[in-house]
């Protein structure tokens, strides 16, 4: 693989043919004419939903890279996690939405990194208040048989908040490096529901449910909130939180930590990058490139290129780059209503 461096009128008095001056200028009215005409086109299609369609049925290109910094053989593949962890996620703009599947993503991004000789080590940047639990832990699976797998170290580097979800996949890193400003912690799995059957009540209206079992409507936001069902999801959530606490104390044994100590700190507080440091949730505090150093470090490698990941494809990567789609991705207010049904979820929700 080699890498991409950055490196008029009419009339009985008219004249037969108009000046050079009128031409030219007629020509840019035409121009412009024609370039609002295709803009107004591509906004009717956008509207329309063409160009989601687009997006979302797109392929992803052959992955390229990029040289961030350094000078060697040796690379440092950078890897980033941001954003609310979901199996689908948004990015794009309102002009040119897309619909990404994250995990994907990521396993053709770390198979890259595994088959390619010269990367000695991964930087995994995660800047993510978590998501849904279960996609967290596909996410957690695939950089621990990496790390099994190639034998080549992951170490992270914490954005401005890597809690929850976004730290069940820390875990499975070698070295965790938080920055200055760094949130994290927040350990701990949540379900949120919705209950409206007061209101229901007050205009009227009478709900009707038929199910084959009497707990097939579990959280049915439409009846009264029934305590043997709030029973068993509670015990749905105690496993999925007990899964959360020894996946930490695993990946956080070599600091010291066990499973007690962990769950001391499971409480579903956050922590600042200090306090994380103090209770041995992270490894060091620094920024990409005192992350950077750490990975060639555990890599034995005195100098390394750090290469980002590229992917683009086709039409639609021609128009992403055009229209200057963003490439991180945020959970907007239709996902966000979407995701609010039953669901476990390891997040911060005070970072939407």
């Amino acid at each position: 693989m080699e890498p991409v461096y950055e490196v008029g009128s009419s009339g009985p008095g008219a004249q037969a043919s108009a000046p050079p001056e009128r031409r030219r200028g007629s020509g840019c009215l035409v121009a412009l004419a024609l370039l609002l005409f295709v803009a107004l086109g591509v906004s009717v299609l956008a509207n329309f939903g063409f160009l989601a369609m687009l997006g979302a049925g797109a392929t992803e290109g052959p992955i390229r890279e990029r040289t961030v910094r350094g000078e060697g053989e040796a690379k440092v593949a950078l890897i980033e996690l941001r954003g609310v962890i979901l199996d689908e996620v948004e990015a794009g703009s309102a002009l040119l939405p897309i619909r990404r599947r994250l995990v994907e993503r990521l396993e053709r991004e770390f198979g890259a990194a595994e088959k390619d000789e010269k990367v000695v080590a991964v930087l995994l940047r995660i800047d993510s208040p978590g998501g849904a639990v279960s996609t967290s832990d596909r996410i957690w699976h695939l950089v621990r048989t990496f790390r099994e797998r190639s034998g080549k170290p992951v170490v992270v580097s914490m954005g401005g908040v890597c809690a929850s979800g976004g730290y069940y996949v820390a875990s499975a890193c070698d070295r965790l490096v938080a920055e200055p400003s760094t949130i994290t912690g927040s350990i701990g799995v949540i379900l949120r529901s919705f209950n409206v059957s007061k209101l229901l009540a007050r205009l009227d209206v009478e709900p009707v449910t038929l199910t084959s079992g009497q707990n097939k409507n579990l959280l049915d936001p439409f009846e009264p909130p029934n305590p043997e069902h709030r029973r068993i999801v509670q015990a749905t959530i105690d496993e999925a939180y007990e899964r959360f606490v020894r996946i930490v104390a695993e990946g956080r044994a070599h600091a010291g930590l066990d499973e007690a100590a962990v769950r001391k700190l499971a409480d579903g507080r956050i922590y600042t990058a200090r306090t994380a440091l103090d209770n041995k949730l992270v490894d060091a505090i620094g920024y990409l490139e005192d992350a950077f150093g750490q990975a060639k470090q555990l890599a034995k490698v005195e100098r390394a290129r750090l290469v980002r990941y590229e992917e683009r494809a086709g039409l639609f990567g021609w128009l992403e780059a055009r229209l200057g789609a963003p490439q991180r991705t945020e959970l907007s207010l239709a996902q966000l209503l979407e995701h609010a049904r039953p669901r476990l979820y390891a997040l911060w929700w005070a970072t939407p």
